[in-house]
């Protein structure tokens, strides 16, 4: 081989050589410039993780130096080993005078609890977090309270590094939270207190109300006997009439606590019964009636119906009966107290009938003297008078505060407009169902027209009456209203006799007392109600009593087959019987009571005055006044007053006179 060939050879070996060695150079950088690239990634991102760190850090350090609790870092022994600035502002010692010290003999003093020591020590020594709340004091000596939050730190194996703890000085808030509890208690305790005082009230209420019931019983009693006598003079009627009016008004009065005492305990509830919504109006008139005619006023009722209650029918509606009356005749003897002349008006407008139920509203308007605005609030308050001056000592102050509640109960509030010197009205809302009977279908007897009602005996056999009573007086008393009409009457003065006459015979009924001594009426009922041959017995409670103070005495109380409240109401009596013994009244020819056609309900079309007096008992006012011909035609000499008596509202009245009518 030539020289040429072997340089030519050599150079492409070495050319060969360089490039495979500058390959490998490139490699290398490449592999090196990648290394250092991670480097360079790995570099920024420690420092990013240590700026982050240095930040948290000094976030850290920021929160716990600026906090306003005090924070202190134990090591493994209980010793300090740092301190915040909070620290030193609450207890006063500086860190150098805290480091390698244990907390508590340097902050806790004599009067720190030894058992919240122990607590922490044995907290501390099983590496458990813990709080506490623990006396402490500063370096002056002051005693201060703190609440300590203590966490132990473990490294990433679980090994105890140290303690942090955090406290937080709650010397004000617990001196407000101790004044707080001794509040409470002292709250609590006049709440009890108010408690028994209220069932003292209650209990003295239930006696007063029983030892009051009880002489009234006979006094309103034997007024309503002698006022039906048809022996009595005119003058000893006005005589009879006052003893009555007097009593009343004490009962209402007692009435009037009672309510208020129930009210206050939250025990008053309403009892909604179906009742005719016009008859119950033309009684609350009849009963204010005497009053406004006194005071020479006039009295007016207008029932707006709207086109809701059909022509020829009456409406029913189902309410509390008793609460409505109340609060009206509340209204309406304001309305006459504190009107001197004009007119007062009963106004009643029935509206948004669905089918089912209707909005009544109930007002009472007058053209009295009128209220000062900023006085109206003051009428709702108990015991308050709406003019002292003038009126300190008439009333109890309980009416207008008792209506408010009883409206609030039906579901509405008492409004009142009222001008100084040209009148007031006052009134209320209440929704509920209502339904219509034809006046042709109804029966004239109802609770609210049958007050003047006495009939003169009954048809069908003898019934007979046991009378369970410890007074003389109040037995005689049933003896004197119920022998008149027919009934056989035997009498036991308690509870004890009573058995004995009921296990030896049948009676038709028992009237039974129910606090009386020996044997009382609830413990009698029991008696006959555990007994299998006596548990049908028919037994009413008559019982002064009509503040039940107990859930037992509530329960025992409906064992009976009634109840009547002394004083007794004779309607109420008699009404009770006529339902319980199924039975028919008779009415004389001189009595007030409807002949037999009008009594079923019949109208008899021979005989117009029959068909009058209906009108005129079942309240039907509007009826009577469309027949004013009638009228005319049939009593010329009475018409007159008759139609007077339409004008005033008093169908009762009417009714006497077309009984004269129909008896000649």
């Amino acid at each position: 081989m030539d020289e040429v060939a072997k340089w030519k050879k050599r150079f492409e070996r070495e050319r060969a050589s360089r490039g495979e060695a500058e390959q490998l150079l490139e490699k290398k950088s490449l592999a090196l410039y990648n290394k250092t690239v991670e480097l360079d990634k790995l570099v920024a991102e420690r420092t990013r993780d240590l700026e982050s760190v240095s930040a948290e850090a000094q976030l850290l350090s920021d929160a716990v130096s600026r906090t306003h609790n005090g924070v202190i870092i134990t090591d493994k022994t209980n010793r300090a080993v740092w301190a915040n600035a909070a620290f030193t502002r609450i207890t006063g010692y500086p860190i150098s005078e805290l480091l390698g010290k244990t907390p508590g003999e340097v902050l806790q003093g004599p009067e720190t609890s030894q058992e919240m020591r122990k607590y922490m020590r044995n907290k501390i020594k099983m590496r458990e977090a813990f709080e506490a709340e623990i006396l402490n004091y500063t370096k002056q000596g002051r005693p201060y309270w703190i609440a300590l939050q203590a966490t132990p730190i473990f490294d990433d194996a679980d090994n105890f590094k140290y303690f942090i703890a955090i406290e937080t000085d709650i010397t004000e808030s617990r001196e407000t939270r101790i004044k707080l509890e001794h509040e409470m208690k002292r709250a609590n305790e006049m709440a009890r207190q108010a408690k028994e005082a209220n069932s003292a009230k209650t209990r003295f209420l239930a006696t007063m109300s029983h030892e009051l019931r009880t002489p009234l019983n006979g006094i309103l009693g034997y007024a309503q006997i002698l006022e039906k006598a048809d022996s009595m003079e005119e003058k000893s009627l006005g005589y009879i009439k006052i003893m009555r009016e007097s009593g009343e008004h004490l009962l209402s009065l007692i009435n009037d606590l009672l309510d208020m005492s129930k009210i206050e305990a939250g025990s008053h509830k309403l009892a909604p019964s179906r009742f005719d919504l016009e008859a119950m109006l033309n009684n609350i008139i009849e009963l204010i009636h005497s009053k406004v005619v006194d005071k020479g006023l006039q009295l007016k009722l207008e029932i707006e119906a709207n086109g809701i209650i059909p022509e020829t029918s009456r409406a029913f509606i189902n309410a509390d009966s008793r609460a409505i009356r109340q609060v009206m005749i509340n209204f309406l003897g304001n309305a006459v107290k504190f009107t001197d002349v004009g007119t007062i008006s009963m106004e009643v407008q029935l509206s948004d009938y669905d089918g089912e139920e209707v909005t009544i509203e109930f007002a009472i308007v007058d053209t009295g003297r009128g209220i000062p605005e900023d006085k109206i609030a003051e009428l709702f308050e108990a015991f308050t008078q709406v003019d002292k001056d003038r009126d300190i000592i008439q009333g109890s102050g309980l009416g207008l505060f008792i209506s408010k509640r009883l409206v609030q109960q039906m579901g509405d509030y008492i409004h009142v407009e009222s001008t100084v010197g040209v009148g007031s009205r006052f009134s209320f809302k209440l929704r509920c169902p209502i339904d219509f009977v034809a006046a042709s279908k109804m029966k004239v007897l109802t609770k609210d027209e049958q007050h003047s009602q006495f009939p003169n005996s009954y048809t069908g056999p003898q019934r007979s009456i046991l009378i369970v009573d410890d007074i003389f007086a109040n037995r005689q008393l049933l003896v004197d209203l119920l022998a008149p009409i027919g009934f056989r009457l035997e009498e036991a003065e308690n509870g004890r006799e009573a058995l004995k006459k009921i296990k030896s015979r049948r009676y038709d009924i028992v009237l039974s007392d129910v606090i009386m001594p020996y044997m009382s009426g609830y413990d009698l009922i029991k008696a006959i109600r555990s007994d299998p041959k006596l548990s049908k017995n028919c037994v009413i409670a008559i019982s002064a009593s009509i503040m039940q103070i107990s859930k037992r005495e509530k329960d025992q109380i409906k064992q009976f087959d009634g109840f009547i409240a002394k004083p007794v109401q004779t309607t109420e009596l008699l009404d009770a019987l006529r339902e319980k013994l199924q039975l028919e009244w008779v009415y004389s020819n001189n009595s007030n009571g409807p002949s037999d056609a009008v009594q079923n309900g019949q109208l008899a079309g021979d005989n117009p005055v029959e068909k009058l007096l209906w009108f005129a008992r079942i309240g039907d006012v509007r009826a009577l006044k469309q027949e004013r011909s009638t009228l005319l035609e049939m009593c010329p000499d009475s018409y007159a007053k008759i139609d007077q008596l339409l004008e005033e509202l008093r169908p009762q009245k009417v009714a006497e006179l077309l009984e004269n009518a129909l008896v000649k």
